[in-house]
């Protein structure tokens, strides 16, 4: 699920702003589609606008607020208004999905009113009410007009409850003063009276905002002629909604007919007792004649449709055309436990099999269309209920009263079939790129409005302010964008870019002129993004970065003072699981607490920075204190590589953030000693609060239906919607359900950092770490235990006791992630040997090896440390290559590998890639024949490796070391054909080739080779 909301305010008004698609109805239009609108939502949460997206600067100079604070949907997501279940028995859903084996006036009996009597019980009464008002709310619900029993205190209860999850309700005592069908069920007409008064009096005394006292007699049938006229002049003096049932089942007509001989209708019945008003919604209508429903809109009446229970208790069909004809106001109910389903979905799909089935009968009938029944359960219920003022659609003036859908959200109810469409162009487009072959021509035609990924680091050349601004026109819905080294890319053309793609989740601009400005201009309209690359921009000064965590010269407290900062009553997480992402958001003015002096709360949720080789800064520990605001202003951040990472984390472990004044003092940014002290503040808080609120609801609920992540008004519940009492805080969002827009104050629970119980220190959920010092490996063991990639640079001047020092200091600092580290890059331009300690210290756990720098000889231990890590998947060795030359003897070489053949294989190895650098050499010192040895390949041919690249598919150990490989890189080598084919030979599973600039293979060569192994493809240039 995915669901975070950023901070967002102005001095004057304090604004929730989202940015994304919205999907509503209008009463002319069924379906209408907001694509990349701007809706705001005032601190009383009612909506203040709703523009267009593109024009956020226009929009947020007028309302005054921040734009770097807006929420942004990702292209997976879309608002809809929150579902109106306009008739269920909450009473009854002890029992929903059993018993539904007897027509309605028999299930009654047997069933209904025995359950009912039940609930002078309170504790039972509770129990039962507290899993409906969540149940319903997980499956969308923000709107229900309840029927309760005839218990008044267990009515009342039903209030509380509803009040205290934040969903608006109508809730109605029921009022029955005779009963042929269960006589120990009813009250005396005088007592049913007085309790309703006393139930009326008593919810309207409690004031709460969202829920209200409906008049109930629960139908013609179990009401006398006394108590239908004096329970209309009830509501009548107070203005309340009157709730009941009619012509549900033909028996139960029948019966209404003889009760009341009089009546010319059951309608008549309901108007001659006076409860026909424009705010009664009656339930079921399947036999109501045309006369009948004249009646209903002459009154202003409203019909509620309960296509699941007509169905499930054999009851009858309800023509909802004709009705709608007719200028009825209709909306959809779940009629729980006639209902087997509390889920408003079932009701819409219910709806729509019922004007099937009627088609059946009668082929003219025209099916209500999908839209239609959208409009239904959404707008068309909020008019049955005489609330379309307040709820049903995203019109400014009304509550923000709506549900974030995320239709990819991981495990959910949804299984996307993507469109092979734009994969295939993004296909096409890397592959144009990485064979030179893509010119400006192709690339406007490739660039195409379903695009979501583009990278055209191969190809630089490309990469113009206009191709720029045509990305912008085109992909606002671009999800990944990789301009890496784009130098004509300026820093204008990339603002202008940027700011109309605010689904971007991983943005490369690496070696590109990225300024200041450009960062602006992410931390403001790139609110989603999760990656973000801006090493080798020498136009950036560490500080530049500082917007990214929410610190700027910007006022922070202008981004940060919002009356949903707190989101202890503004937002409530009721996801009934993981799958769907829907957010109910109806704000309360009641929420009042602000985000810490640190702006961090508005911070982009990054999980990966990258920003190393950028400009130095106006100070010499600019870089330093930086990466440590950056690391305590980031709670998502799981990647990193900075410029002074070293003394960040030293200066965190130890608290010692006098350096690092003079900057935050510069840019305007709270001290660090202030961002450090709240951020343990808040989180050792909320970590406690969880565990107890864990530890007070157990295991979650089994995940059976659609379940949506709601966000409500009123509502401190605890876990996921799980029960909780009214004082407790609102359950906090999963890493995975963190959306786009920003980090939330509580979201931080996830975030960067875990306080212990008592202690200062702080443990940060970084993963990977990136330009690391062996000096430094202890203290980040002791922020960031959970490491699992590592890069580290060691320095060949490093430490005092010569060679040896440099391994055992590194075997030191790496052992303290023994077992659990899977990546490691050591850099290093001493010798291979140096680093054979702390390679067999963690290698038995590496998955992937990076050998930066290092120099090799014919006789470097490159065996012994590949014998150190038997489980790598991708091995790169970037080496100096060795001063000596190559075997001259190859009888004698020969006789070396016939004892070496069998010393090693890597079964698990996928990728592999070797280069050397000879930039200070004109011929190659070394050849294919020196790596014999540590691979026991059978070739006879020189062979200078200037890259090697390899990529194996998974399979059973084949009988050579290389022979899972798949395809096989040997561009910029002296290889020979013949060396070639041996390889290919020998290698069955082999895909393809690269033999680019090999300068001893001919065009003939490639061509005779295809004729001879057809399954291979050899690229040669």
């Amino acid at each position: 699920m995915a669901a975070s909301e950023a901070c967002s305010s102005s001095a004057a008004t304090n604004f929730k702003v989202f940015r994304g698609t919205f999907v509503h109805s209008t009463q002319e239009d069924a379906l209408v589609i907001l694509e990349d609108a701007l809706l705001g939502v005032d601190s009383t949460g009612k909506i203040s606008f709703v523009e267009k997206g593109p024009e956020l600067e226009k929009v947020s100079a007028k309302f005054g607020f921040n734009p770097s604070a807006v929420t942004q949907l990702s292209p997976q997501e879309f608002f809809m208004p929150g579902l109106v279940d306009t008739h269920i028995h909450a009473a009854q859903y002890s029992f929903a999905g059993t018993a539904l084996d007897l027509p309605l006036l028999d299930w009654l009996q047997t069933y209904t009113f025995p359950v009912e009597s039940r609930y002078s019980d309170l504790e039972f009464a509770r129990e039962v009410y507290t899993h409906v008002v969540k149940r319903t709310l997980r499956n969308g619900t923000t709107t229900a007009c309840y029927f309760a029993t005839i218990h008044t205190d267990a009515s009342l209860l039903l209030g509380e409850i509803a009040n205290d999850f934040g969903q608006r309700a109508l809730v109605g005592k029921v009022c029955m003063d005779r009963n042929g069908l269960h006589e120990h069920y009813k009250e005396e007409t005088q007592e049913s009276l007085d309790e309703t008064s006393r139930f009326i009096s008593e919810l309207i005394k409690r004031k709460y905002p969202l829920v209200k006292p409906v008049v109930t007699p629960r139908f013609s049938v179990s009401c006398t002629s006394e108590l239908m006229l004096k329970l209309a002049e009830v509501a009548r003096n107070n203005n309340l909604h009157i709730q009941s049932h009619i012509s549900e089942n033909q028996d139960e007509v029948k019966l209404v007919q003889e009760l009341f001989p009089e009546s010319e209708s059951y309608t008549d019945v309901y108007r001659k007792h006076n409860l026909l008003t424009s705010k009664t919604i009656m339930a079921h209508g399947c036999y109501l004649s045309d006369e009948e429903l004249k009646i209903f809109h002459q009154t202003g009446s409203s019909l509620a449709h309960c296509p699941n229970s007509n169905l499930s208790l054999c009851s009858g069909l309800l023509d909802v055309r004709n009705v709608l004809s007719h200028k009825v106001k209709l909306g959809l109910g779940t009629d729980v436990a006639g209902g087997y389903s509390p889920s408003m979905l079932d009701a819409v799909r219910r709806t729509r099999d019922t004007s099937k089935a009627l088609t059946i009968q009668d082929p003219a009938h025209q099916t209500l269309t999908w839209e239609e029944t959208f409009r239904l359960a959404t707008l068309g219920g909020s008019q049955a209920l005489s609330m379309d003022d307040q709820t049903g659609n995203f019109v400014v003036g009304k509550d923000f009263d709506a549900l974030r859908v995320n239709v990819a959200a991981p495990d959910g109810p949804i299984d996307l079939v993507q469109d092979d469409g734009p994969k295939l162009v993004e296909e096409l487009t890397a592959l144009l790129c990485s064979r030179k072959q893509l010119s400006h021509a192709v690339l406007h035609l490739l660039v195409v409005p379903q695009l979501r990924g583009l990278s055209l680091a191969a190809c630089l050349g490309l990469v113009t302010p206009r191709v720029c601004s045509i990305i912008a026109a085109r992909c606002q819905h671009m999800s990944r964008l990789d301009l890496s080294g784009a130098q004509q890319a300026s820093p204008q053309a990339q603002g202008d870019m940027l700011r109309s793609m605010p689904s971007l989740l991983s943005l490369s601009l690496a070696g590109t002129p990225c300024d200041r400005g450009v960062i602006r201009t992410i931390d403001r309209h790139c609110r989603a993004l999760r990656h973000l690359d801006v090493s080798h921009c020498h136009l950036l000064s560490p500080a530049d970065l500082l917007p990214l965590g929410g610190g700027s010269s910007l006022d922070s407290a202008a981004r940060c003072t919002d009356s949903f900062a707190g989101r202890d009553s503004s937002m409530r997480h009721r996801g009934d699981s993981p799958s769907s992402a829907v957010t109910r958001c109806r704000h309360s003015s009641s929420s009042s607490s602000s985000c810490c002096s640190s702006s961090s709360f508005c911070a982009l949720p990054l999980r990966s920075l990258l920003a190393t080789d950028i400009g130095l800064g106006e100070e010499e520990g600019e870089p330093a204190a930086t990466a440590a605001y950056l690391l305590l202003s980031l709670p998502l951040l799981e990647s990193v590589a900075l410029e002074g990472l070293d003394w960040a984390l030293g200066a965190i472990h130890r608290r010692e953030f006098d350096p690092a004044e003079g900057l935050t003092r510069r840019e305007g940014v709270p001290r660090l000693e202030e961002v450090w002290r709240e951020r343990q503040k808040k989180h050792w808080t909320d970590r406690k609060k969880e565990n107890e609120e864990a530890g007070a609801e157990g295991s979650r609920e089994e995940r059976e239906e659609e379940s949506w992540e709601v966000h409500g008004t009123q509502s401190p519940d605890g876990d996921e919607g799980e029960a909780s009492g009214g004082d407790e805080e609102p359950d906090l969002l999963a890493e995975e359900e963190v959306g786009a827009g920003g980090i939330g104050e509580q979201d931080m629970l996830w975030g960067a950092m875990v306080v212990g119980p008592g202690d200062d220190s702080l443990t940060l959920r970084l993963r990977e770490i990136q330009a690391m010092s062996p000096a430094s490996l202890e203290v980040a063991f002791r922020l960031c235990p959970h490491i699992q990639s590592l890069a580290v640079t060691v320095d060949s001047a490093e430490g005092t006791g010569g060679r040896r020092d440099h391994g055992w200091t590194l075997a030191a600092g790496l052992g303290n992630w023994s077992g659990q580290l899977r990546s490691l890059t050591l850099r290093h331009t001493g010798p291979l040997g140096d680093l054979l300690t702390p390679l067999r210290e963690m290698g038995s756990t590496l998955v992937s090896l990076t050998l930066e720098g290092v120099r090799t000889s014919p006789h470097c231990p490159l065996l012994e440390v590949l014998q150190a890590c038997p489980r790598l998947k991708a091995l790169v060795v970037s080496a100096q290559p060795p001063t000596s030359p190559p075997y001259e003897d190859e009888e004698e070489e020969e006789e070396e590998l016939g004892g070496a053949r069998d010393l090693l294989s890597l079964p698990h190895l996928c990728s592999l890639t070797l280069s050397f650098d000879y930039e200070q050499q004109t011929k190659p010192a070394m050849s294919w024949r020196a790596l014999q040895r540590t691979w026991s390949l059978h070739c006879h041919q020189h062979l200078q490796p200037g890259a090697v690249a390899a990529s194996t598919p998974p399979s059973t150990p084949p009988s050579m070391p290389l022979g899972r490989v798949t395809h096989l890189g040997l561009a910029r080598s002296d290889v020979t054909m013949a060396t070639v084919m041996r390889l290919v030979e020998g290698c069955r599973p082999m895909k393809s080739v690269d033999l680019s600039c090999c300068w001893e293979v001919s065009r003939q060569d490639v061509l005779n080779s295809l004729l001879k192994c057809p399954r291979v493809t050899f690229d040669w240039l």
